[in-house]
């Protein structure tokens, strides 16, 4: 009797997929793009993050007030009843009135110094710069006190203004009377016998650089930090009620006990001798902490977790440290820094001597990105008269004038801003075994124009070169290869597609042991915001292997 025979099935091989969302954890240059996260960029060039992790091109810039011809600060004055954005322009201070830049009346500053700082202290704006006195403005006219040294910078906490910076007082912090910000110097009255001068007791113009006017009889004083160490004092800024006061090569606690903010009661402490500051306008206050430039990368400066009273330095920019050892040493005082809507924004001179990047943190998603096309000298959140807050700054290069970033606009004085994000080495896990990758699927939430999206495979050969339109009558993004998108027609406006949230699928049909891909926009007023991205394919055997790699 003949057996019968029974059909067999043929297993279906199932795919696998890789789902990414929210890959808004930024750029990591540091190590090799198969071993960074998934949600990680291998490069990337003009990207913010929003929402919940959401890839999207930066904000653009406009062209704010008339052309200046050597801007050196962006600060303000602020008073009950007005507010006031200054600069310092070929070493005339200015302010913006009536949708110009006018001069203020009284002293010229220094024109050959690279920048000029600023702090606000009791109704009053104090500019520094290294070859001259201070200059005080009073919301009127500008007038050197005389009492005050050729400083680089100040901060002003509980009454008493701090600066430092002199030319040969390296080592040297002032300290002003207190209630009077203006007040550096005193008459030596109640000088201890041990002092002379050059003992830095604030009564001669070898203690105080700059000042021309001993008459006072209060007592401003001066402290000395590692001094005679060859390393001068680069930074001052607050922290928990302290005074933190950093040099290129340590940073130390200053607090004082009693009642009395003097020489006497202050106690220095040392926190750090590994690191230190390397530009006072890198320093920048972020929530509860303090961030800043070292020669190692960026840093922050907090509370010691679980121990209120002990501060603590990290690292923040470990993944992008082979663009912060591109700022050369003599690019450092050029470095300047704000906080703003979340970000951490450095202005850097990156491989050149003149500010040409922007390093962005985004404290949210603990995210760097850079952007190209933004250069500020000096960068500013100001809020104006009608309480509305703007972002100015300086763009350093020629045709020198202030600039705005204005949210929601995607071009740069009407140039297209050329914005890209690249991807990890994707592997599904397994870096050693060919796949067939079937198709790559992009989730985006808005889609203003047109978005390349460029796939590699190993070595960079370029398996897909195509886009989507999102605002062409075909329906269908064009294809330079052939193969088509899946997923149904793609938007012919610029709104329908930013509701839909929907998938869009790549067919790719190759073979590669890892692929990586690259989206990019450069067209004026056009934009796009990447959820996620989602990678079908099939692992080969374990035996199938490029014979060209295997080693008998």
């Amino acid at each position: 009797m003949a057996r019968a025979r029974v059909a067999q099935k043929k297993a279906t091989r199932q795919i696998r997929r890789e789902y990414v969302l929210n890959p808004a954890k930024g750029l990591n240059n540091l190590v090799s793009d198969s071993l960074i996260d998934k949600r990680e960029a291998s490069s990337l060039l003009n990207i913010a993050f929003e929402e919940s992790g959401v890839v999207r091109k930066r904000d653009g810039f406009s062209s704010f007030g008339q052309s200046l011809t050597n801007a050196q600060l962006l600060g303000y004055y602020y008073s009950e009843t007005a507010k006031e954005l200054l600069t310092v322009d070929a070493g005339q201070p200015k302010r913006f009135s009536s949708g110009v830049w006018t001069d203020i009346s009284g002293v010229t500053m220094s024109t050959t110094r690279p920048f000029i700082d600023y702090t606000q202290a009791k109704n009053n704006v104090f500019l520094w710069d290294t070859e001259s006195g201070g200059v005080q403005y009073n919301g009127t006219t500008t007038t050197r006190p005389g009492t005050m040294p050729k400083a680089k910078f100040s901060i002003y906490n509980n009454g008493i203004h701090i600066a430092s910076g002199t030319p040969g007082q390296l080592s040297r912090v002032y300290f002003s009377v207190g209630g009077k910000p203006a007040q550096f110097t005193n008459n030596g009255a109640s000088k201890p016998v041990a002092f002379a001068v050059g003992d830095g007791w604030p009564d001669n113009a070898v203690d105080v650089p700059g000042a021309t006017d001993f008459t006072n009889a209060n007592s401003a004083f001066t402290i000395d930090f590692g001094k005679d160490d060859g390393f001068a004092v680069t930074g001052i800024a607050v922290f928990q009620g302290d005074i933190i006061i950093f040099k290129e090569n340590a940073i130390y606690q200053l607090s004082f006990t009693g009642s009395t903010t003097d020489a006497v009661s202050a106690v220095v402490t040392l926190i750090t001798r590994s690191i230190g500051c390397v530009s006072h306008r890198s320093i920048a206050y972020v929530e509860n902490d303090i961030y800043f430039l070292t020669r190692r990368g960026v840093y922050v400066i907090g509370n010691e977790a679980n121990f209120y009273t002990a501060i603590r330095t990290n690292e923040l920019s470990a993944r992008v440290r082979p663009l912060i050892d591109q700022i050369s040493p003599a690019g450092y005082e050029l470095c300047n820094a704000r906080y703003y809507k979340d970000r951490y924004l450095l202005a850097a001179p990156v491989g050149t001597t003149a500010v040409n990047r922007v390093l962005n943190y985004d404290r949210r998603y603990q995210a760097w990105s850079v952007w190209d096309t933004i250069a500020p000298r000096a960068m500013i959140p100001f809020i104006d008269n009608n309480n509305i807050e703007h972002f100015y700054f300086i763009q350093d290069k020629a045709g020198q004038s202030v600039k705005e970033i204005i949210t929601g606009q995607y071009n740069d004085e009407g140039a297209a801003i050329s914005a890209y994000w690249e991807s990890a080495a994707l592997d599904g896990g397994s870096i050693d075994i060919t796949k067939r990758f079937v198709d790559l699927g992009v989730v985006l939430r808005q889609l203003n124009g047109i978005l390349n999206i460029t796939i590699y495979a190993d070595g960079a050969e370029i398996l897909k070169d195509t886009m989507i339109d999102g605002v062409s009558s075909s329906g269908y993004g064009a294809d330079m290869i052939g193969d088509a998108w899946i997923g149904g027609n793609i938007s012919t406006g610029t709104t329908e597609l930013g509701v839909t949230n929907e998938p869009w699928r790549l067919v790719i049909k190759r073979n590669s042991r890892t692929i990586k891909f690259r989206i990019e926009n450069n067209r004026v007023d056009e934009n796009f915001a990447l959820l996620g991205y989602i990678l079908g394919y099939y692992p080969y055997s374990y035996y199938r292997f490029d014979s060209s790699r295997k080693v008998y």
